[in-house]
């Protein structure tokens, strides 16, 4: 009986262990179309662990249990080595992967009060230090804040300073501090100056068994002690040198000369527009990697602006901004310029195409509606 009961605990442990596999194949539905790939070691355990467990009973006559133990563990060990990916690998290399990232050291922490519409305190800069135990690729997200209500304030990055550090390609290296400034804003909704905490979440790599780590900041004491320092700020975002170039970039680039070729089209055609990025400051701007999206993004959305329209149903799964609805971005693909000069207008001709690349907006049963297209620019 003992022998059967072993020969269950070591099937689940089968189980588990090609349970990633499972997942794989579930996900695009490829285990259906090419099934031996994804359980084809799985079956082959199973066959030997009760195949063995069989002869075991059959033919020992002692020590039954002890010799089909180690026998199992000798196939849950091939198979551990020649599965491509499995439950053991994947958690061994978490708990690596983990021990690294509990390794981060918070190695400065401060807070800026900045100028704000609602009471002083409510937008403030935290700015912290991170030192790595490993060179490496590590993804950091901005912190956030979650207040007494459970609510959560979300920082972003100030990004005019060490720009490089939130490209995916940087390479943080060891025993250096790395500085990171979130710009926070509440608006209305209060912090308790005595007991917030920041959250910084650090990852190890984008993928499927990536491997994260929040790091607490206390900001109670500094962000009560930073009111007490500056009572009246001036200063909206952290000051930066004059000669920053992110600075002067998002000074100087600007949109203008928006013309579309007709104010009404078939929804089987596309919508064709054009517009300029123009530089309306004083000095050149040089356009990193000679791509206009490393400068600028700009995003297009549909609004419907009368009754019938906004009786129409919106596409499952398509993003909203407020009561606009996403209708795609720029392509800069073919803009390729390194400088753009003062005064200087570089012309963008776009389109959208309703048939083969969305329905933003769908039609409803009856009413079809009127929708009008409304351009924005992201942060530089």
């Amino acid at each position: 009986m003992m022998l059967i009961i072993f020969a269950i605990i070591a099937t689940v442990l089968a189980f588990v262990q090609n349970s990633i596999m499972f997942a794989f194949g579930f996900k695009e539905g490829a285990i259906f179309a090419f099934p031996l790939s994804f359980i084809g070691i799985f079956i082959a355990e199973i066959i030997l662990i009760w195949a063995g467990a069989f002869f075991i009973r059959r033919f020992i006559k002692t020590k039954r249990e002890a010799l089909f133990i180690v026998y199992s563990l000798i196939i849950l060990g091939i198979a551990e080595l020649t599965l491509p990916v499995s439950y053991g690998s994947i958690y061994f290399k978490h708990v690596q992967r983990k021990s690294v990232l509990n390794r981060i050291e918070l190695t400065g922490k401060s807070v800026e009060i900045l100028a704000s519409e609602h009471e002083i305190g409510s937008r403030f800069a935290l700015k912290y230090s991170l030192q790595f135990p490993k060179a490496g690729h590590y993804l950091t997200f901005p912190a956030y804040i979650e207040l007494n209500d459970k609510s959560q304030v979300f920082g972003h990055y100030f990004r005019k300073l060490h720009t490089e550090y939130y490209d995916e390609r940087f390479m943080f290296e060891p025993s250096k501090s790395y500085d990171f400034i979130a710009v926070f804003d509440s608006g209305s909704k209060r912090f308790d100056m005595a007991q917030e905490n920041a959250n910084v979440q650090i990852c190890d790599e984008k993928s499927y068994f990536m491997t994260c780590r929040t790091i607490k900041i206390e900001v109670g004491a500094l962000l009560k002690h930073a009111v007490a320092s500056n009572p009246a700020p001036a200063a909206h975002e952290p000051v930066v040198s004059v000669d920053n170039f992110w600075d002067i970039a998002e000074k100087s680039i600007r949109l203008a000369d928006l013309k579309i070729a007709s104010k009404q089209t078939k929804t089987e055609s596309p919508l064709e527009f054009s517009f300029a990025i123009t530089n309306r400051g004083n000095k050149n701007i040089k356009i990193p990697d000679e791509r206009f999206s490393s400068l600028i993004q700009i995003n297009y959305a549909w609004e419907a602006i009368d009754e019938a329209a906004k009786k129409t149903q919106v596409t499952p799964g398509i993003y909203r901004f407020g009561n606009s609805v996403s209708a795609g971005g720029t392509q800069f693909t073919f803009h390729k310029k390194d400088v753009i000069s003062p005064g200087e207008k570089v012309l963008i001709q776009d389109k959208i195409d309703f048939v083969r690349a969305f329905r933003p907006l769908a039609p409803g049963d009856e009413e079809r509606g009127t929708f009008w297209p409304q351009m924005g620019t992201g942060k530089l």
